[in-house]
């Protein structure tokens, strides 16, 4: 018998609040919801950040934005790995060129239901 995928899902705000507040967490697991509405936030941010730095002609807040962003991105696609079953150094494979294509694909696959060796699934913890 297979495990089924538990029906809780996290939504947007929710998101943004757990990357924050897990920005310095590598250990356990991020849904694909979790990931990517984190990323889907960022961008917003940035286009935001860009528009305001084109009107005032500085390029400072794209920087701070940058800053601000990066350890929380950092950690929750460690923590997204994890959710399918890979450890962090995997992210090295991006360097490679070729690698960031499965990187990618990786981010993009459903994670371990069940319990895996970095913890409980991210709908299940919660």
């Amino acid at each position: 018998m297979t495990a089924t995928a538990p029906t809780l899902a996290i939504g947007f705000g929710d998101s943004v609040k757990a990357g924050f507040q897990n920005y310095v967490n590598f250990w356990g697991r991020a849904s694909r919801a979790e990931y990517w509405y984190f990323h889907l936030f960022y961008f917003i941010i940035e286009i935001i950040c860009n528009v305001v730095d084109l009107i005032t002609g500085v390029k400072a807040l794209q920087y701070v934005a940058v800053l601000i962003f990066w350890l929380p991105l950092f950690a929750l696609e460690m923590r997204r790995l994890h959710d399918t079953g890979r450890s962090i150094w995997w992210i090295l494979i991006a360097f490679t060129g070729i690698g960031a294509i499965f990187l990618l694909v990786w981010l993009c696959q459903k994670g371990d239901f069940t319990e895996n060796k970095y913890g409980p699934g991210p709908a299940i913890a919660t």
